[in-house]
């Protein structure tokens, strides 16, 4: 099939062998959108993902905050990491740990769009060190849209300066910047 897309939202009756079966069969599928399926697990979406590396962008809300649901673990990032080709991530009101965010941050993955809207379960914490993709307005799209962070390590970002930062971030505690451009004229 040349499938590229395929959208399970709010299919009831979809279940973690249907995705599979999708992203075995469909040489050139690219994107899975799946919300609101409450019978498809975080096991059957990673076992699915590895089925098809391929994928540039996945979205997964789950309707329920429920463990069984999504339970993102070290697996599952995992997988995530390996796709490396993921440029869009969308893991609205799921559970997510810290290590999910480190993991992506350390991996690398060509990224240019995570929401990570209603999320619980990670500390205010974003360590994104040495990571070269990072730029000024990724950096300053997160803290407007993230007031809460605490820590934001950008030791290493090269691409980071700072100088279009122009609002007040009042919850943030520690700010590495360690082998940055950034200067004394742009600091904070």
């Amino acid at each position: 099939m040349s499938l590229r897309k395929v959208n399970l939202s709010g299919h009831c009756h979809a279940i973690d062998s249907l995705l599979m079966h999708l992203c075995k069969n469909c040489e050139f599928l690219e994107e899975v959108t799946i919300m609101n399926c409450s019978s498809i697990t975080c096991i059957g979406i990673a076992s699915a993902n590895r089925e098809r590396p391929t994928l540039k962008s996945i979205s997964i809300t789950w309707r329920s905050i429920k463990p069984r649901y999504n339970n993102i673990n070290s697996h599952f990032i995992d997988l995530l990491v390996s796709l490396k080709g993921l440029t869009c991530l969308d893991l609205s009101s799921s559970c997510i740990p810290d290590e999910l965010l480190s993991s992506i941050a350390i991996g690398g993955l060509p990224l240019r769009r995570l929401v990570l809207h209603n999320c619980t379960g990670y500390s205010y914490l974003l360590d994104v060190r040495e990571c070269d993709y990072i730029s000024d307005e990724g950096v300053i799209q997160v803290l407007r849209r993230c007031c809460k962070i605490r820590h934001l390590n950008l030791a290493g970002c090269l691409g980071v300066n700072l100088c279009a930062m122009n609002f007040d971030v009042s919850k943030l505690e520690v700010l590495s910047l360690s082998h940055t451009r950034v200067d004394d004229k742009y600091s904070m």
